[in-house]
């Protein structure tokens, strides 16, 4: 994986868990569910990032 790839990825993945610490705020005042949903939300992201990332470098 290339350097702006890694890139892209890591900024993905920081959103991803912003929106997560968002969500989770949203839903619940317990500490330990809003990190479970940041870390969800985090992951999701991620997988999603590195398989349209690794898609379209294999276009090339």
């Amino acid at each position: 994986m290339k350097l702006s790839q890694q890139i892209i990825l890591g900024m993905a993945i920081a959103l991803g868990l912003f929106l997560g610490f968002q969500l989770g705020t949203l839903l619940s005042d317990q500490f330990l569910i809003i990190w479970g949903i940041a870390l969800l939300v985090g992951l999701i992201v991620r997988f999603i990032a590195q398989f349209l990332l690794t898609s379209l470098s294999n276009r090339n």
